[in-house]
């Protein structure tokens, strides 16, 4: 199952500076109010939209652990938490009329079903912590981390609905590819962080020059087994 954390960024700074020279006690409760809206009414109907037969996320999967003031913790499938948080962001812009100063960061983790509840919040609220720490450039926050790996909401918009999902699906629909390669894929990524974490070590170098060549060839290899596979056609042809 996959679990969902998200915080909106720099909360008292908006709350403190957002409205500038037309600050007031009741404007800024009201922002609060609305803010807090977001997470305590228009959550809840957003999920009860995906009821519909048509939608690509069942709402009634998505538990609501909690969900209010400027925060909010989700349980749901596994397979449907990165489409929702990749939504919910969506929706969250349009609710703030695409103000780039308000935005959230969130953090998603994925467990055994019997993972205590507890497990899961320290985990997702890891997640989380490492999006608001995040700080490339000049982009800060409004960020997302999964699978250890954080990066801007945009980039995994731009991935998952423009790039590296739709290509794959494609590829699997039309035969091009089997389960087999995916996993051969995700064990050629696991490598690289490996690597690259080895190459980052203090070390002599001819031992990071070993350690580099050790961890690419084998990657090399399975590069060439797939492109072989897929240059060949065969849906029931082995080269590797």
């Amino acid at each position: 199952m996959g679990v969902l954390k998200a915080d909106i960024d720099d909360l008292g700074r908006i709350l403190a500076n957002g409205l500038k020279s037309q600050f007031t006690l009741s404007r800024m409760a009201t922002l609060s109010r609305q803010l807090n809206a977001f997470f305590t009414l228009y959550l809840p109907e957003f999920l009860k939209q995906k009821d519909r037969p048509d939608a690509p996320i069942d709402g009634s999967q998505i538990y609501t652990v909690f969900a209010g003031g400027d925060d909010l913790f989700l349980i749901g499938p596994w397979n449907h938490m990165i489409s929702l948080a990749c939504e919910l962001k969506s929706a969250f812009d349009r609710y703030v009329c695409h103000n780039p100063n308000i935005h959230f960061s969130a953090g998603i983790s994925f467990h055994k079903h019997h993972t205590p509840i507890d497990t899961l919040a320290r985990l997702a609220e890891h997640e989380l912590e490492q999006s608001k720490s995040y700080d490339v450039g000049n982009h800060k926050k409004d960020s997302i981390t999964l699978f250890s790996e954080t990066m801007p909401w945009d980039q995994l918009i731009q991935l998952i609905q423009k790039k590296v999902k739709p290509t794959l699906e494609g590829w699997l629909q039309g035969k091009e590819i089997n389960a087999a390669i995916l996993y051969r894929l995700t064990h050629l990524i696991d490598m690289a962080a490996m690597e690259k974490e080895q190459h980052q070590k203090k070390s002599t170098g001819i031992h990071r020059h070993v350690v580099r060549k050790m961890a690419i060839l084998p990657g090399l290899y399975c590069i060439e087994k797939c492109i072989q596979r897929l240059a060949a056609g065969g849906k029931n042809q082995r080269t590797y």
